[in-house]
């Protein structure tokens, strides 16, 4: 597939990334996790982006749990001096070094969505708001409702070998590096992989191997133990959004994956012989 990038935001200094280590130390700390986070955002009826004001009263207490809550899930300014002590003994400035925050006059800025996910945590894009510029086409997403659906089930036996097919900012990847010895992860969208290379430091994760590429085509007749793969699955005259449609219209990412799918097997099946 071929394919533009664009200039949005969160084009990580992957060369200037610091031990996170503190980071998630301090998240636990602040108890920033999953749990807390869906009982801010959750309520009946559910929440939109209308009711920010709703979400900033849920925020307004003057902790960090809540500074990183409205840093990094709501969109908000935090203050600096407020955001050191949520974050410490992590300093800021390699933080700002590698492109996660940033200092606006109303105060400091995350860059990404930064997501608690079971015991790990995801960077991805925000999601668009309402009156913005349009998506950008390549915009990444984190963790929503069908790769939380994959996650839960995929196979967590041990293996040696497994490949994450479409990895966008890593989840699979992250999840399946936990019970395999090496994990390959795949995607066109060379920004996707910037994040899932930030996340698979974010988590510690260190036996996970990125190729950019499309479909089959960066592991060639390479042969694995588990495969996971959420592909673009919208059908839609639009190819305008890669995590959407892959650059294809219609149903052509199904095509182009049977395809894919097809050779990579013959070939498989020709190199055992």
């Amino acid at each position: 597939m071929s394919t533009s990038y664009s200039s949005a935001p969160g084009r990580f200094d992957l060369e200037r990334l610091p031990d996170l280590a503190p980071l998630r130390e301090a998240f636990a700390r602040a108890q920033f996790t999953a749990p807390r986070v869906a009982a801010i955002l959750v309520a009946e009826p559910p929440l939109d982006v209308a009711d920010m004001p709703v979400l900033l009263l849920r925020t307004a207490e003057s902790t960090p749990f809540h500074a990183l809550t409205r840093l990094f899930i709501l969109e908000q300014p935090v203050q600096e001096r407020d955001l050191r002590e949520a974050l410490s003994p992590m300093a800021l400035e390699p933080l700002f070094d590698c492109h996660l925050l940033r200092r606006t006059p109303d105060g400091v800025l995350a860059t990404v969505k930064l997501m608690p996910h079971d015991r790990l945590y995801f960077v991805s894009d925000f999601p668009r708001r309402e009156g913005h510029a349009p998506m950008a086409s390549d915009h990444v997403l984190g963790v929503g409702g069908s790769s939380a659906s994959l996650a839960s089930l995929t196979p967590r036996h041990q293996v040696k070998n497994c490949l994450d097919l479409g990895a966008g900012s890593g989840v699979q990847s992250i999840l399946a590096a936990a019970h395999s010895d090496r994990v390959v992860g795949t995607d066109t969208n060379e920004r996707a992989l910037s994040f899932a290379r930030f996340n698979a430091h974010l988590n510690g994760m260190q036996n996970i191997e990125w190729r950019q590429g499309s479909f089959f085509e960066p592991i060639q007749a390479a042969q694995f133990d588990l495969l996971v793969a959420n592909p673009p699955f919208v059908i839609s005259p639009e190819s305008s959004v890669l995590y959407r449609d892959g650059g294809a219209r219609g149903d052509g990412v199904s095509d182009i994956s049977c395809a894919a799918l097809h050779s990579t097997l013959l070939k498989a099946a020709l190199a055992s012989c």
